[in-house]
């Protein structure tokens, strides 16, 4: 295993490869394989990529926390992108100001939070729960060979001193070091 040079999707993946059947991810009554979980996130990776996410694009993530936030997760990783965490609980004006600063590609959701987008916004976004095109794309896991610790894991946003929102852009390798 080559820790110190691989990003936290790639040790994931390698970790699946070790112990396929073990649980990876529990939410409740709901669990999840490490193989199952490798697999629906390749799905929905190769999703992003025909979507057109690739190094440093960033996709947002708006759902609550629980298995399909960490299949979301995962997937924009394996797309080669960047995710944005959007908490439900920001006011629909502030997920609106950082929808446009961010320009994502797409915004991984669920459809019972489909109103808390502008009519201008839905158009990216993907609903887990109610769109499962997602789970016959293939992933290309060549197309991000080449992926290091330099490029972009997620892009956290605050508000800082002025109040309007601006994105801190944090590479793979904070993420793989700090875990």
């Amino acid at each position: 295993m080559k820790t110190e040079m691989s990003c936290l999707h790639q040790l994931f993946h390698e970790q699946a490869k070790r112990t396929p059947e073990a649980v990876a991810l529990v939410d409740g009554p709901k669990t999840m394989s490490y193989r199952e979980l490798d697999r629906v996130t390749d799905q929905l990776a190769g999703f992003l990529q025909a979507k057109g996410v690739s190094f440093d694009e960033s996709v947002g993530i708006f759902m609550e926390t629980c298995m399909e936030y960490l299949i979301a997760y995962l997937a924009i990783l394996k797309a080669g992108g960047a995710y944005i965490p959007l908490a439900l609980a920001y006011p629909d004006t502030l997920l609106e100001k950082i929808i446009d600063e961010a320009e994502p590609k797409a915004v991984v959701t669920k459809q019972q939070y489909c109103s808390r987008f502008n009519p201008v916004h839905v158009g990216k976004a993907l609903f887990l729960d109610n769109d499962d095109d997602w789970k016959s794309y293939a992933y290309d896991r060549e197309a991000v060979r080449s992926q290091s610790l330099d490029h972009l894991a997620f892009i956290a946003f605050t508000s800082g001193t002025t109040g309007e929102p601006k994105g801190v852009l944090i590479p793979h390798r904070a993420v793989v070091h700090s875990y």
